[in-house]
């Protein structure tokens, strides 16, 4: 009986770590999301032309830019009015990191209640409901 009962905790302890794992990285579903939508998907460098315009519109300093582009950035689009740029960080947890300043969470917390986080993606950008299909609606 303890043989079958270490084995069985074992066994949920370890489906329980792969859930967390899974559970994680949210990129792949909001990339298949936006596919399924008709936008073609790519992974883009900060330094790209078209990364470069969006920063430039949203006033990013070279500074911001150089933080982000440690991280990937997915871009997504569907024509010239329907577009999004989606910066992936390795966890939920170092987004909330990185978006916590001074131990102040309240930028975190408004860019969630947004809709501009899912799961470890932030969306920097959206125009032509691109913001919706981000959230998986």
């Amino acid at each position: 009986m303890k043989k079958f009962t270490r084995i069985l905790a074992l066994a949920l302890v370890l489906s329980l770590s792969l859930l967390a794992l899974v559970s994680c990285d949210k990129s792949e579903s909001i990339k298949k999301d936006f596919e399924d939508a008709g936008y073609t998907v790519s992974v883009i460098s900060a330094k790209n032309e078209t990364a470069e315009v969006i920063f430039t519109k949203l006033g990013y300093t070279e500074e911001e830019i150089d933080e982000i582009a440690e991280y990937e950035l997915i871009y997504c689009v569907d024509g010239f009015f329907k577009s999004a740029l989606i910066v992936k960080y390795s966890s939920a947890a170092e987004l909330k990191d990185e978006l916590v300043d001074d131990g102040s969470e309240a930028f975190y917390n408004e860019l969630k209640a947004d809709g501009k986080i899912n799961g470890n993606c932030r969306l920097l950008y959206a125009i032509g409901g691109a913001d919706e299909i981000f959230l998986g609606k």
